[in-house]
């Protein structure tokens, strides 16, 4: 395999990465939904942990850069649902104000 390979490898891995972090961000989006309507926190320490302690038990994780990128999904994942809160709020107070139900 040859230089040229290898890059054209990395790049549908890139690709790949990149689809699965969408899948995965979509779902966060539902989860923070459900956190919202149900009074949930956004932060949840213990889902992180049995996150954590999952991949390095199943996947026999020896490398922190994995879990060091797993921490930056995490907050990227709480920006998203903080920003989401806010809009949801937004929205829930415009229907209020037009006497409308959006979440009960």
């Amino acid at each position: 395999m040859d230089l040229g390979q290898i890059r054209t490898s990395i790049d549908q891995v890139d690709r790949d990465l990149v689809e699965l972090l969408n899948r995965r961000f979509d779902l966060v989006d539902k989860v923070g939904l459900y956190k919202y309507i149900e009074g949930l926190e956004i932060e949840n320490k213990d889902r992180e942990s049995y996150i954590k302690d999952r991949l390095i038990n199943d996947y026999d994780l020896k490398d922190e850069a994995i879990l060091d990128i797993f921490e930056e999904i995490f907050a990227v994942s709480k920006a998203r649902q903080s920003k989401n809160f806010a809009s949801y709020k937004e929205l829930q107070e415009e229907c209020k104000k037009k006497k409308k139900i959006l979440f009960s």
